[in-house]
């Protein structure tokens, strides 16, 4: 093909004019960046630059295969040491193509009548494009003496911010040479089954398909469509499917919105059009909202309030492809923040619930709003944002009047424990079972019961713990004549304290001689030198639940475990991390279910409040309680794994069981 005229005067200055608008560009992106070596920038210039004016002196493919050689070596400059850069950098340049493809394909058809190239001209030579952007790179990297680490650290401290500002100022020039009247000339053209060009394995960079799961099942879902098999469609036509995919979208939404029925874009006649990429977005989009859909754990209501956002979200996913590469894109999070608002509401909540009404609203808004301002997604998300907090506020607030009560509870339950330890100490391998089952199930409650009315360091504490040495020596066998007389001699006033310790938690004197029965079997024998008795039968009562109200707190219901109390054990890593503001789900001993919000936890931690904001109600729980929930897998923490990652990561789970 033959090479076309020069182009005139006003093609001359726009392209000297767009040329030094990019080397301002990437010298800002640079520096802001943290690179600011003067002889890196010079290199950066003097690279850009040299690359610049030789693809703005081609006409034709021919001329860019031509001099491909030598543009490629200021790419990559192949020397054995720096081979992992080189073959890095020719990645950076693709994966800027494609991160602004879209305005890219745009601008590549505007210089191709503004330099006056033939209809074969590649994007690759588009002179402000991606590839004179790396020729900068690579001299900024040599004039500055990077070492190899360097060079790559270089290149990944800078993909996400120069993708941003290349995609901006592309889109600025198409703006201004479509002002100057620079059309774009026209690529459409059939694939050439004789030459097909090469194809590429899909890239597991993170940078490139984005992170996490929704990354990871975009490209599994390109491998699953075939990758990049198909026809070859250039920028320009990409462009117009693209927008006529985005109308048919429109047409759905609107749908949507009037209670129509939708299609699927993966069944529609546009859907094969679409790129390799752009499809498999498309059906990893749709497959995770179906996902969402089919979520028991949430309401109904609000998997399809969920479900009318896929459409826009498609829509977004074409006109603005970081919302497959940012987890903290926009659109993303709003799905989430809608997943955080709904944190605990009941399965069973119906379409009048008053947060499935606010959550619908805000939907609904979406759908009938979006149109290509992700604006509409930004003020959406700062709505559900504020939904989110008001209820975890509001149920904060709610706990916090009970937490007086729940203080006394949680100084009981502190009392018992520092009880129960004060018994283990004072016991022994050889105290009887029976005998250490009353100290356990009774004389505990005792000294709970001397610890909240008088304290650990009075001496009524003192004597309570007398009581219990003074015990457990009575049932040890007494071989002399002076231990026996001894024990005759203080026994009754031993029995005597245990009975008043007693009738002190409610035990009536009828009672306590039945508690006392098992020691005093043991006293017989010692008074009267006769064998210890063997071990009688002792079985503790287990622990058991209990929900209800509690002396010390009578105006809060509390969930609780009442029994003998064990060794301390180590917590959950969830309880022992617990804070106010999670929410949290454990069954009553009746089978009831509750989720609820941790409202307070007291400072000991013993004793907390949680509420159900949409109820308004309130219950005390004890960590006892919890624990012993946790342990059988009862309770648990509500996930707080962002919605959206978490479908997502359900969707590829399902595609890889499929594929094994």
């Amino acid at each position: 093909m033959t090479e076309s005229s020069a182009p005139g005067p006003l093609a001359s200055r726009l392209v000297a004019g767009n040329r030094d608008a990019l080397l301002q560009t990437i010298d800002e992106v640079v520096r802001v960046c943290g690179f600011t070596h003067p002889d890196g920038l010079e290199g950066l210039r003097r690279g850009a630059l040299g690359s610049h004016d030789e693809l703005a002196g081609l006409r034709d493919r021919r001329g860019f295969e031509n001099a491909r050689g030598l543009t490629a070596s200021r790419i990559s400059l192949v020397h054995d040491e720096d081979l992992e850069f080189t073959i890095r950098i020719n990645e950076f340049a693709r994966r800027l193509r494609e991160r602004c493809d879209r305005e890219l394909g745009r601008l590549h058809g505007r210089y191709m009548t503004l330099l006056d190239q033939s209809d074969d001209a590649s994007v690759e030579q588009l002179p402000v494009g991606p590839e004179t952007v790396c020729c900068g790179l690579r001299e900024m990297s040599d004039a500055a003496g990077f070492d190899p680490a360097m060079r790559l650290q270089m290149l990944e401290r800078i993909e996400s911010s120069l993708a941003q500002a290349l995609n901006l100022f592309y889109g600025r020039l198409n703006k201004e040479l479509e002002a100057a009247g620079v059309e774009p000339q026209s690529l459409s053209r059939p694939a050439t089954p004789t030459s097909p060009p090469a194809q590429q394995a899909p890239r597991s960079d993170a940078n490139d398909w984005g992170s996490g799961s929704f990354g990871e099942l975009h490209r599994a879902t390109v491998s699953r469509l075939g990758g990049g098999t198909g026809a070859v469609i250039d920028a320009t036509l990409a462009a117009a499917v693209r927008e006529q995919v985005l109308a048919w979208l429109d047409n759905q939404q609107h749908n949507l919105a009037i209670g129509s029925e939708v299609a699927a874009l993966g069944a529609s006649h546009l859907g094969p059009l679409l790129g390799p990429r752009e499809r498999a977005a498309a059906d990893a989009l749709e497959n995770v909202f179906r996902a969402i859909e089919q979520d028991r754990q949430l309401a109904a209501p609000i998997r399809a309030a969920l479900g009318s956002l896929a459409l826009p979200m498609l829509k977004l996913a074409l006109i603005d492809p970081t919302v497959l590469e940012a987890p903290d894109h926009v659109a993303r999070r709003l799905i989430n923040a809608i997943g955080d608002c709904c944190r605990g509401l009941s399965v069973s909540a119906g379409a009048d619930h008053p947060l499935c009404v606010l959550i619908k609203t805000l939907t609904d808004g979406v759908v009938l709003k979006f149109g290509r301002d992700p604006e509409v997604f930004a003020q959406a998300l700062a709505s559900a944002q504020t939904i989110a907090a008001d209820r975890t506020a509001l149920a904060i607030q709610l706990a916090t009047t009970s937490n007086t009560l729940a203080a006394k509870v949680e100084r009981e339950e502190v009392s018992l424990k520092f009880a129960a330890k004060a018994i283990r100490a004072l016991s022994s391998d050889g105290v009887p079972t029976a005998v250490r089952g009353f100290l356990d199930q009774h004389w505990v409650r005792v000294l709970q019961n001397t610890l909240l009315t008088h304290g650990e360091k009075s001496p009524e504490w003192r004597n309570q713990l007398t009581v219990a040495d003074r015990l457990i020596w009575s049932v040890q066998p007494k071989p002399t004549a002076d231990e026996r007389q001894q024990l005759l001699r203080t026994l009754p006033e031993l029995l005597r304290h245990a009975a008043e310790g007693l009738a002190g938690i409610g035990i009536d004197e009828a009672h306590a001689r039945e508690c006392l029965a098992p020691c005093m079997t043991y006293h017989t024998a010692a008074i009267n030198a006769q064998p210890m008795p063997a071990e009688l039968p002792y079985a503790p009562p287990q622990p058991v639940l209990e929900f209800g109200t509690v002396g010390a707190a009578p105006g809060l219901k509390v969930f609780r475990l009442v029994g003998v109390i064990g060794r301390e054990s180590v917590l959950p890593p969830a309880l022992a991390t617990l804070k106010p503001g999670q929410w949290i789900e454990f069954g009553l001993h009746d089978n009831r279910r509750v989720r609820a919000c941790v409202g307070w936890i007291g400072p000991a931690r013993q004793t907390i409040v949680v509420c159900d904001p949409d109820r308004r109600g309130v219950m005390g729980v004890t960590m006892r309680a919890l624990e012993r929930e946790f342990s059988t897998g009862d309770a648990w923490l509500i996930n707080e794994a962002p919605l959206f990652e978490t479908a997502a990561a359900h969707v590829l789970k399902g595609l890889r069981s499929r594929n094994q």
